[in-house]
């Protein structure tokens, strides 16, 4: 029975860091999803056609944005772990590649979403 207790409250302690470190994420992720639906809840007031082109482009630019954010989030476990290890050095030389390629990134999104705007203001003129 001690030893049930025992993983219990390694569990619980566990799951309290888990939420301690992810609720920015999830608070990011709501906010997006929150900007979503009320730019469609006011577009719904429009008419269908300017519904149908905030549902589209809130797409594209969700595809977009996760596509490229994804290959980020690697960064963090990397850092993580060489830090961890006292691999201090090395986890700043990480990090700085981090923003090299967040900077490549951001050269690549912005064309792709200024594309995608030019495009739906195109067909709106």
């Amino acid at each position: 029975m001690a030893q049930g207790f025992s993983t219990f409250m390694q569990q619980t302690t566990a799951t309290r860091e888990l939420i301690h470190l992810a609720w920015p994420m999830l608070i990011a992720q709501l906010a997006m999803m929150a900007n979503a639906v009320i730019d469609t809840a006011m577009a719904g007031r429009l008419s269908v056609l300017d519904l149908a082109a905030v549902g589209i482009a809130a797409f594209m630019m969700a595809t977009i944005q996760m596509s490229l954010v994804s290959v980020l989030l690697a960064v963090s476990p990397i850092v993580s772990q060489m830090y961890g290890a006292n691999r201090r050095a090395e986890s700043g030389r990480e990090i700085q590649q981090g923003g090299w390629i967040a900077l490549a990134l951001s050269l690549v999104a912005i064309p792709l979403l200024m594309l995608v705007g030019v495009y739906h203001l195109g067909d709106a003129l």
